[in-house]
């Protein structure tokens, strides 16, 4: 027999301005959804060190055992332990990789911009470059950021959470940094992790 189901609704509370619009449909094991939200408080998830209200959408298709996500975020006026913090992020997955792109932060004096971050599962390789602007002492600092690297274990959609266990080598560089005079040298970082020792 197959089944087929339709849904759609709207939850809001006007005094918060907190939305959510859903939209949706299942059929013979394959589904979309569609969520749009605004004023979503982020204490929801539980005790972490970030606060404030996300907005953004989220983009479902595929089957259930195995969805493709597609989302963009936005955290404005956040709160990261006692900084002030701004986000915003567009993510996906898919059988081919984990990918945030368009990646914006603002911490404090400091920000990040035009990030973005890729998790190959072809090789468990991960790439991701972004652009640094803060200070230090008072005095302005620039930089290009870069990541590449490798996990051990062979990493999918389906045992994404097992990264945090993988073992892993990376290579990070600060490049290009304008820090007063002279101009800076390249900062260059190697981190391995065998058996989750660092």
């Amino acid at each position: 027999d197959q089944i087929s189901v339709e849904v759609s609704g709207v939850l809001g509370n006007e005094s918060t301005g907190e939305y959510y619009v859903i939209s949706g449909a299942y059929a013979t094991d394959l589904l979309r959804l569609d969520l749009v939200f605004d004023n979503s408080p982020i204490e929801r998830l539980g005790e972490i060190p970030l606060s404030g209200n996300a907005a953004g959408n989220l983009f479902i298709t595929g089957t259930v055992d195995s969805p493709d996500f597609i989302a963009d975020l936005a955290i404005d006026d956040g709160r990261f332990n006692d900084g002030s913090i701004a986000l915003r992020a567009s993510l996906s997955l898919n059988d081919l990789q984990l990918a945030a792109t368009d990646i914006s932060v603002s911490l404090q004096s400091s920000r990040i911009n035009n990030g973005n971050l890729t998790l190959d599962f072809a090789d468990s390789s991960l790439t991701g470059t972004a652009d640094f602007f803060g200070s230090i002492q008072n005095k302005s600092l620039q930089a290009a950021l870069e990541v590449s690297g490798n996990f051990a274990s062979a990493l999918g959609k389906q045992n994404l959470l097992e990264i945090g266990a993988s073992d892993f080598r990376l290579s990070a560089s600060a490049s290009s940094i304008v820090f007063g005079d002279p101009p800076r040298k390249d900062w260059i970082f190697d981190v391995t992790r065998t058996t989750s020792v660092v």
